[in-house]
């Protein structure tokens, strides 16, 4: 099917504004490189800063970037759990904000 999701991503998101631009411009650029489908899901963990504002601002024109905002903090294996239940991907990742761990690692999984 056309239209199946392939990849899963979730990014828990608490207090991460200035973060938050450095993984979906990574997204980007690996939906570019890649011929499948994939889905993206920001799962909001509070209003402590700007968070929300900025996800909404950064994905508004990214048809694959859903957001989820969860008004109260509930902390990471919450968000992760909660991000994990809405995907829809045949394979799921989840990765923090910083892109610390680089998204084209995935590619090595993925593999196997």
């Amino acid at each position: 099917m056309p239209d199946e999701i392939y990849l899963s991503i979730i990014i828990p998101a608490y207090k991460e504004e200035k973060r938050l631009q450095k993984i979906i411009g990574a997204i980007k650029a690996y939906k570019k490189e890649h011929d499948f489908n994939l889905e993206a899901i920001v799962v909001i963990d509070g209003h402590a800063d700007t968070t929300w504002e900025v996800a909404k601002e950064i994905t508004a024109d990214l048809e694959y970037v859903k957001i989820i905002d969860r008004k109260e903090n509930k902390g990471k294996g919450y968000s992760v759990k909660e991000g994990v239940l809405a995907a829809r991907g045949k394979y799921i990742l989840f990765t923090d904000a910083d892109n610390s761990t680089p998204l084209q690692q995935v590619d090595k999984l993925l593999k196997l």
